[in-house]
């Protein structure tokens, strides 16, 4: 007679079974596949962070940052703080609060969740703006398979566009010059726009519309509200990615590179930022996974993502980090508005318009 599994042992295979049958359902697919037009933007705003990021923490930094980090609204604001000549803690702060918006969504998702804590933590990694946003559905509930889905090409098209920045930043020149900084809001815009068909009967809010393969607004997307362009404005980035190029200079002619003491406030403010990002995002679907929320608090968190997503459409189109300021990113917004009351689900064409507009309006400015 074969021995009986131990509980332990019990466990751990149907954790296995969960992830398994999660990964491999269509759900998963259609998010991986709904995914990809802005995972594609997000890739250029990794090459922008790559970009501005080198001069300031070397080569391996941004890049070990982005995987591990893995929100660039906070990887900007730390940013911004350092190159400013902040300290760590500053930095991490920084990143901190523009993490803050991870600890309300993780709570919204947590009653989603089922399994034990450190798989309900695991899948709570995932969670970035676009996936937690497409992924909610009627009644506070998200397709979790969904999630993590959309989520997979976010890490490696953020990853990869944070090494090419790094690589051949010299070669792309100033983000701003190309409208990158434009891609945030209009970004935003879509998530906010993109979803209301119609025939949405929710009158936007919930998930995905699996009938047109988008997003719909009901929910709120996590990974990047903040604003992404840092706590800065563009013209600093600019200055940033001067600097960078001087400095890449010098270092090949064997002049100064970046100081060995600001390199450890580099990676200690990437070690803590990132288990502050973690805990951030964890700590809703582990205390409280499986759980049924109470009607009234799930009905705030349906009501949080709209207006969240207007904010940061109107913060990152006139903000520069510490004053209103109007430049080529609002026509270029402006544009994008167009493209999607147009064609609502085209989301990657409105966001390529709200970057070429603001960079024909810069060149002949």
């Amino acid at each position: 007679m074969p021995a009986a599994p131990l509980r332990g042992e019990s466990l751990a295979a149907g954790e296995s079974g969960l992830v398994h049958s999660s990964l491999h359902s269509p759900s998963f697919r259609e998010g991986a596949s709904v995914a990809i037009p802005f995972a594609i933007a997000s890739f250029l705003i990794g090459v922008s962070f790559g970009i501005v990021a080198r001069p300031v923490m070397g080569v391996a930094a941004p890049i070990v940052m982005s995987a591990v980090v893995f929100a660039g609204s906070s990887q900007f604001g730390a940013l911004a703080v350092l190159a400013a000549g902040g300290g760590p803690f500053a930095a991490i702060l920084a990143g901190v609060l523009l993490n803050a918006r991870y600890a309300p969504m993780g709570v919204a998702l947590a009653p989603s969740l089922r399994g034990g804590p450190l798989r309900r933590g695991a899948i709570s990694l995932s969670m970035v703006d676009f996936s937690w946003a497409a992924a909610a559905r009627d009644g506070g509930r998200f397709d979790v398979p969904f999630m993590v889905g959309a989520s997979v090409p976010f890490f490696f098209t953020w990853v990869g566009g944070t090494a090419l920045g790094v690589f051949a930043g010299e070669l792309l020149g100033d983000p701003d010059r190309l409208g990158l900084d434009a891609m945030f809001p209009a970004f935003f815009l879509a998530l906010l726009l993109g979803g209301r068909g119609e025939g949405d009967e929710t009158g936007g809010s919930g998930g995905a519309d699996r009938r047109h393969d988008r997003p719909r607004v009901g929910s709120l997307d996590a990974a990047g509200r903040p604003d992404h362009r840092g706590l800065r404005g563009g013209r600093d980035r600019a200055r940033w990615s001067r600097r960078g190029s001087e400095r890449c200079r010098a270092h090949r002619h064997g002049g100064p590179s970046v100081r060995a003491g600001a390199m450890s406030d580099v990676w200690l403010t990437i070690a803590v930022l990132a288990i502050a990002t973690v805990a951030l995002r964890a700590a809703g679907p582990v205390l409280l996974g499986g759980r049924t929320l109470p009607a009234t608090v799930l009905a705030v968190l349906e009501l949080f993502a709209p207006p969240l997503l207007a904010a940061l459409v109107v913060v990152q189109t006139l903000g520069d980090g510490r004053s209103i300021e109007i430049d080529p990113r609002l026509a270029g917004v402006i544009a994008a508005a167009a493209v999607l009351l147009y064609r609502r689900s085209a989301a990657l064409a409105a966001i390529i318009v709200a970057a070429a507009v603001t960079a024909a309006l810069r060149a002949m400015i």
